[in-house]
């Protein structure tokens, strides 16, 4: 299904449709609209007879504020709450960035999002460049990780600006991301593969550009390092590039 909740690409990637039941409600009229929204999804099938299935139960409140014409603010709080994530290690599924000793996830996730407009000052006539900025913080409340190495590590958070949207031919937008997320912050497993799973943070680059308004290029460069080096092994800053061609239809 669509996932109903405010989120980011730290906490789900945005290639991520999870399978389960969920619900929005939204209430008030004008301006300013509250809402919740509840959701059960299995996040990993595990074994029949080895492993039980990962599952979570996530709620979350918010608000959608229309601050003026070309201003809106979206703000939620989310709480997240994984079961048997003990499975992942079961099956010999890859940690993702997440420490050996990490047994539980109960995260508590602050989103906001301030979409807004500035004048274009290259165009001869009035017009608007909309853009986006993102903060999303998070925290892992049932860290009990005991090596001295890894424990404490439960924060993450992500900041972000895009300028411009794509919803005609010729239209061209740009984005910069920051993240950084520690081992045990959210499972690494859902996080956006790009950035390398948990334990990691960098900047992301993106420029997208609409040759259809059905179809777009998208550029994408991604700078990563591991917040703390696993093992003794010498990795270090990372460099990675992406070139989508997306078409809806």
């Amino acid at each position: 299904i669509k996932n109903p909740l405010v989120t980011t690409s730290m906490v789900w990637d945005s290639d991520v449709n999870p399978e389960g039941i969920a619900g929005l409600y939204s209430f008030g009229s004008g301006a300013f609209k509250p809402y919740v929204a509840a959701g059960w999804f299995f996040g990993f099938e595990g074994k029949p007879g080895v492993a039980h299935d990962v599952t979570l139960l996530a709620i979350q409140g918010g608000f959608n504020w229309q601050l003026a014409k070309t201003t809106k603010w979206t703000s939620a709080v989310t709480w997240y709450d994984w079961e048997d994530v003990n499975t992942f290690n079961t099956v010999n599924t890859p940690k993702f960035g997440n420490s050996s000793g990490v047994n539980a996830f109960q995260m508590i996730n602050f989103t906001n999002k301030l979409a807004f407009a500035v004048r274009n000052p290259f165009a001869t006539k009035h017009q608007l460049i909309p853009m986006l900025a993102t903060l999303d913080l998070i925290r892992n409340c049932a860290d009990e990780e005991t090596a001295s190495r890894w424990k404490g590590n439960d924060f993450g958070m992500l900041a972000g600006l895009s300028v411009g949207q794509n919803k005609n031919k010729g239209d061209l937008s740009a984005s910069y991301t920051y993240f950084y997320i520690e081992a045990n912050a959210t499972p690494g497993y859902f996080t956006d593969s790009s950035f390398g799973g948990a334990n990691s943070q960098g900047h992301v680059f993106g420029i997208t550009y609409s040759v259809f308004k059905a179809m777009t290029i998208r550029g994408q460069v991604y700078l990563t390092q591991p917040i703390i080096t696993p093992g003794n092994t010498s990795k270090d800053n990372d460099i990675s590039a992406r070139l989508e061609l997306l078409w809806k239809f």
